[in-house]
């Protein structure tokens, strides 16, 4: 599983979507990669419950024991460091959609310059388009504040459409500005979650293995007591053995006395 994360991963993660398709992978099968990887990692982990229990259960010496057990917890330890993998990567493509979806919205239409024609109509043609452009706007000649290198020197824009750019340009900036805070504060908020996951997932696989120890721990608890109940039934019975010897030499003395006491008058 780490191996094939880390082989896809660019694909998964998608990191030049913002600005071109390039991805070779659609959201489907990223959607499959994620549900595979969750059904695996749940797999994997009850195998590793499974054999644990197996594990213990059989009659083993210590040192067996301990071999077993350092082999689990290599285990889990690689599942982790494949858990972690997973849970960065979906990290990853979750913020990056939605930068996606954020930037989406902002992409400009082009719009097409308006040319006037020499009457003064006010039709609006591209510029790549007009062939013989007027060489003069209504209100006459701009000036140089107002012309740009590399365009024709006969086409002009009016003083208003000059405004009307220059408040479109100063909004689309506030609003970038805005959308880089925001995505500012949900990149940290993602990897927030992305720690807390990995230490929720930390934390429930140390609690899985302080429960198999303390099922391990009853069930050698539940041992002591059966050999506990065995040694005081044994001890009763041998107690009972005791009682009985002593009161058969006290009758056989008994009846001593009294015989050398009848014979011995």
């Amino acid at each position: 599983m780490k191996n094939f994360l880390r082989e896809h991963r660019n694909d998964y993660i998608n990191a030049t979507h913002l600005m071109y398709d390039t991805s070779r992978m659609t959201e489907n099968e990223r959607d499959r990669i994620d549900k595979e990887a969750q059904q695996f990692v749940f797999q994997c982990r009850e195998l590793l419950k499974n054999l644990r229990r197996e594990v213990r259960n059989q009659s083993l010496t210590a040192q067996q024991l301990d071999h077993h057990e350092g082999v689990l917890f290599l285990l889990e330890g690689h599942l982790n460091s494949a858990c972690n993998l997973y849970t960065e990567q979906k990290a990853i493509r979750v913020k990056k959609a939605y930068d996606r979806q954020k930037l989406s919205r902002l992409e400009p239409e082009r719009k097409k310059p308006a040319v006037h024609d020499a009457d003064g109509a006010g039709e609006e043609v591209p510029w790549s388009q007009a062939e013989n452009p007027p060489t003069a706007a209504p209100y006459g000649e701009l000036p140089d504040l107002f012309s740009f290198d590399g365009w024709d020197e006969n086409m002009v824009i009016s003083y208003e459409e000059f405004q009307m750019f220059e408040q479109e340009n100063k909004k689309l900036y506030e609003e970038l500005n805005a959308l880089s805070d925001e995505v500012r504060n949900i990149e940290g908020r993602v990897i927030e979650i992305s720690q807390l996951q990995k230490v929720f997932t930390e934390k429930v696989l140390e609690q899985d293995e302080e429960m198999e120890r303390i099922a391990h721990t009853l069930g050698g608890a539940t041992e002591n007591v059966k050999d506990g109940n065995e040694e005081l039934r044994q001890a009763m019975k041998n107690n009972a053995g005791f009682r009985i010897s002593l009161l058969f030499f006290l009758l056989v003395l008994s009846f001593s006395l009294l015989f050398l006491d009848w014979y011995n008058p």
